[in-house]
């Protein structure tokens, strides 16, 4: 077993460990990205859903700030991402933060648009004094809008990636089919003489 690892040159040894080296000083980094991306689409897939719940909290005579941490508890099991950040936005606001500066925290902080725009949605009710319920319901519909519209595209995008495929895979057995009488033939034509 270690016959080949013995039997390794200088220049062999050394580039097996820039090769190590470089996957330990890049590996982290992937990895963090990997975990980053799927938190942040775990959060942005669970909004629509948030925001329902927040909806309702409020129509039911709650505050923003109990809404919300209503909000959290109820979606601590299934969408601990979203629950996390809506605990820390309850933490800064009861830290000292204006509700303002914590969403605009929570937007920099997750890095998804859709919350970045939900704090927009929240601070403009509260500025404009409309109806926190009615502008958390029409961003709602909006964001299930949008999901809609992208996963119809990626409907629409399919038949052109599955047209290779099936060329690929066909192509060598339409080849056969339409190949393999004249084949035959010549043989038989070739093996007679």
């Amino acid at each position: 077993i270690l016959r080949p690892l013995i039997e390794l040159t200088n220049l062999q040894v050394l580039q097996i460990g820039v090769a190590l080296a470089a996957a330990g000083f890049f590996a982290p980094f992937l990895w963090l990205r990997r975990k980053v991306s799927a938190r942040k689409l775990a959060i942005w897939r669970a909004l629509p859903n948030a925001l329902d719940l927040l909806r309702v909290s409020v129509e039911a005579g709650l505050g923003f700030d109990a809404a919300v941490l209503r909000v959290a508890r109820e979606l601590k099991d299934v969408a601990p991402p979203i629950a996390e950040e809506f605990t820390v936005l309850l933490l800064e606001i009861r830290a000292g933060k204006t509700r303002e500066r914590a969403l605009n925290d929570l937007g920099v902080r997750t890095g998804v648009d859709e919350i970045t725009s939900f704090a927009s949605v929240v601070m403009q009710s509260a500025e404009f004094g409309t109806p926190l319920t009615e502008a958390l319901s029409t961003y709602a519909e909006e964001m299930r809008y949008t999901r809609e519209m992208l996963a119809q595209e990626k409907a629409n995008k399919l038949p052109v990636k599955m047209s290779g495929v099936l060329a690929a895979f066909m192509m060598p057995i339409l080849l056969v089919i339409a190949a393999g009488p004249v084949v035959i033939r010549m043989a038989e034509m070739f093996g007679a003489q």
